[in-house]
């Protein structure tokens, strides 16, 4: 039994570059700072770098080479933190972009991915609230 169908599967092959180019440009988690040359975690299996996007679920498939939709995070963070909605929701979510990342930060992009009909479900100022607030 393959683990995603065909079509997942050229979609993931499509964006692998992508993907593998963002994380050696960051090199490291945008979240904690970790790397696997610089460990935080353990195992140390926790330390290695991935790619998290901030829209999951059905729209996963949509930006898996989207850039202004992906925040590089170890599998620490990526598997724990960034999973838990009601601490990092969205907005939250492209607070750190906009921080961290600001060339790859497109609010209006990332709207436009999940929703074309829905561009004020975060607004730019709920963006810039998670930042003046100090939640990234």
């Amino acid at each position: 039994m393959r683990r995603f169908s065909r079509k997942r599967a050229r979609h993931n092959a499509a964006a692998k570059p992508i993907r593998e180019a963002l994380i050696a440009e960051v090199g490291k988690c945008e979240l904690c700072g970790t790397s696997p040359f610089r460990p935080k975690h353990r195992p140390s299996d926790m330390n290695l770098l991935a790619c998290h996007e901030i829209l999951n679920g059905p729209l996963r498939v949509k930006v898996l080479g989207e850039p202004c939709c992906l925040i590089v995070a170890c599998w620490h963070c990526n598997s724990g933190p960034l999973n838990e909605k009601g601490e990092w929701p969205l907005a939250r979510q492209l607070a750190l972009i906009k921080v961290k990342a600001p060339d790859r930060y497109d609010r209006e992009r990332v709207l436009r991915l999940r929703d074309e009909r829905a561009l004020q479900f975060v607004t730019e100022e709920e963006v810039d609230e998670c930042i003046t607030k100090g939640f990234v």
